[in-house]
């Protein structure tokens, strides 16, 4: 479904992730996913966009929320792997005491 909705240029800007993002930028990014070849824009023309063309003098942009959320994707990863690991061990166990091996300890 993902997939689909990604190679028909069905996207979004959720919130709260892209709070932080300007509509520039985001314009920007909408004309770089056009589907259409000759809508979407050349390689020359994104450099040309005035997102772009912004100079970095009086921008500030706070990404402590944006870490946040990458911390905590992170740790959320790290707990799904360690929950998978416990039921392939407790899996591993049960099959290995159906087939009467014994534990070596």
């Amino acid at each position: 479904e993902m997939f689909d909705k990604i190679c028909a240029a069905q996207y979004a800007f959720p919130s709260p992730f892209w709070d932080n993002v300007s509509d520039d930028a985001k314009d920007l990014i909408d004309l770089l996913l056009q589907l259409d070849p000759k809508k979407r824009l050349t390689a020359e023309q994104a450099l040309e966009h005035s997102w772009l063309k912004k100079t970095t003098k009086g921008l500030t942009v706070d990404l402590s929320s944006a870490l946040t959320e990458l911390k905590r994707y992170n740790a959320t990863k790290k707990f799904r792997k360690a929950v998978l690991v416990v039921l392939a061990a407790n899996k591993l166990r049960s099959v290995m005491k159906a087939h009467g091996f014994v534990r070596l300890s």
